[in-house]
């Protein structure tokens, strides 16, 4: 199942997602709904506090987290279809692709298979190795952010998009060049959704 108006950004740490998501946010104003995902919930914040190596979880149970968060994201009180019920655009920095690309449990299927499909899953393609001097500069690193764990998480990226075409053929997929000018990335995406 598809969701019209739902669009989804997604690519390895340091791509610029998020750059994209508030200059989107800025020109376009309340007519959209920009989102992330882990999200601001509790669930979020937990997985969160994860990502910044505060402690260690199967990752089974990463996994379900993850799917618990999304499900929130998706049908919560104040969620993605109660804002697409109001006549917005949604953005969203990441979905369950990245879910696939980042991780490795064998539950991942299973937790996901319900989910909608974004109407626009837009990947930023970057190298890691240009990721990570983008990211050098943060005060908090995540436990991902490591050349050798990128580098697999680029090519599980492309794996899972591959598949997302396969199991939802009316995704639309782009694939943006993310070492372009930020304005060029900007006026890429707007070309195509407007």
């Amino acid at each position: 199942m598809i969701l019209t108006d739902f669009i989804v950004f997604e690519g390895i740490d340091g791509a610029g997602t998020s750059t994209q998501l508030n200059l989107i946010s800025q020109k376009l104003g309340e007519t959209v709904w920009v989102t992330a995902e882990p999200t601001d919930s509790p669930i979020g914040r937990l997985i969160r506090e994860f990502l910044k190596g505060k402690f260690s979880l199967t990752e089974n149970t990463v996994t379900r987290l993850f799917a618990a968060d999304r499900e929130e994201h998706i049908y919560g009180e104040n969620g993605i279809i109660s804002h697409l019920k109001l006549g917005k655009k949604v953005f969203s920095d990441r979905y369950f692709f990245s879910t696939f690309a980042y991780q490795s449990s064998p539950i991942m299927k299973e937790q996901n298979r319900t989910f909608p499909y974004p109407q626009h899953l837009f990947f930023f393609d970057i190298k890691p190795e240009i990721s990570l001097s983008r990211i050098q500069s943060r005060d908090e690193k995540e436990i991902y952010e490591k050349e050798e764990i990128l580098t697999r998480t680029y090519e599980k990226y492309l794996d899972a998009i591959m598949e997302g075409r396969k199991e939802e053929p009316d995704m639309n997929v782009h694939v943006i060049d993310a070492t372009l000018p930020i304005d060029e990335v900007n006026e890429k995406i707007l070309g195509i959704l407007f």
